[in-house]
C-alpha cells in the first residue's frame, strides 16, 4: 500500500502508521514492518482532517480545517489517544491547515493557517525528539 509522504503520521516507535482518508472522514492506521511495508490497515478513529502530529506519548493531532466532515466538528486540532479516544480539540481562531511540533525541546506546537497565519503555544507534551519539524 503507498500513501503519498505529506499525508501520514508515525509513532515514537515507527511501528504505527496513520492516513487521513476524508470519504468517508476516517484515520486509517496501519503496522509498519522493518522492511517498511505496510500491513494490518484498519480504523482508527472517525474524524476528518488535514495535517497530523504525535507527541511521545502517542497521542495524534489532526488538524481539522473545516466543519463539513461532520455536522458536529470543531473546526481547530483535535487530539486522541494512543488508543483512539478523542480527548478534546484545541480551538486555534484560524483555519487550520498543518500541524506540528518544533523548538528545541519539541514543546512547541505550531499550527499553520490555510489561508490566515500561523499559531504557536507551548505545550506540557513533547513532540518526537527524531523528526524534523
Amino acid at each position: 500500500y503507498e500513501i503519498p509522504k505529506r499525508d501520514w503520521s508515525s509513532d515514537v516507535c515507527s511501528s504505527d502508521l496513520h492516513r487521513p482518508r476524508n470519504a468517508p472522514p476516517e484515520i486509517l492506521a496501519f503496522d509498519v514492518q522493518p522492511d517498511r511495508m505496510l500491513t494490518n490497515r484498519r480504523h482508527f478513529v472517525t474524524s476528518g482532517g488535514d495535517g497530523m502530529a504525535m507527541d511521545t506519548a502517542g497521542r495524534l493531532y489532526i488538524a481539522v480545517p473545516a466543519s463539513s466532515y461532520r455536522a458536529d466538528e470543531v473546526i481547530g486540532v483535535r487530539v486522541f489517544s494512543p488508543q483512539g479516544k478523542d480527548l478534546g480539540t484545541i480551538p486555534t481562531g484560524l483555519t487550520p491547515n498543518s500541524v506540528g511540533f518544533g523548538g528545541p525541546d519539541k514543546r512547541t506546537f505550531y499550527i499553520v493557517g490555510r489561508r490566515n497565519g500561523l499559531q504557536k503555544i507551548q505545550l506540557l507534551s513533547q513532540g518526537v525528539l527524531t523528526r524534523g519539524k
